[in-house]
């Protein structure tokens, strides 16, 4: 577990030493092998860059409000295009992948 909050930690010290980090607000969508409600959330992520037409790692946070556990914090990789991106996460709080879909400000 401390290798985790380490590279955590590692990665968030490497966003902020970019001058071009992008964010992206959208859905999250909790993959645990059943369809409810309680797995979809808003997110917002930040990205270690804003161009377009390129991979992305990220970091971010969401809220579940049909959950019972609510917040959920969150380490992953996407592709975003022109506004919109799409990206595959592992969340570390809710312990489970989740995908997510929203807008980008490229």
């Amino acid at each position: 577990m401390k290798k985790l909050f380490a590279f955590c930690f590692l990665i968030a010290l490497s966003f902020s030493a970019r001058a071009d980090a992008g964010y992206f607000v959208g859905l999250s969508f909790l993959l645990d092998g059943s369809v409810s409600e309680k797995n979809i959330g808003f997110t917002a992520k930040m990205m270690n860059s804003d161009k377009h037409d390129e991979w992305k790692a990220a970091v971010g946070a969401s809220i579940y409000p049909w959950s019972n556990d609510k917040f959920g914090v969150d380490l992953g990789v996407g592709y975003s295009d022109n506004n919109t991106a799409g990206f595959i996460s592992y969340d570390l709080l809710q312990v489970k992948p989740v995908v997510s879909l929203g807008w980008v400000n490229n």
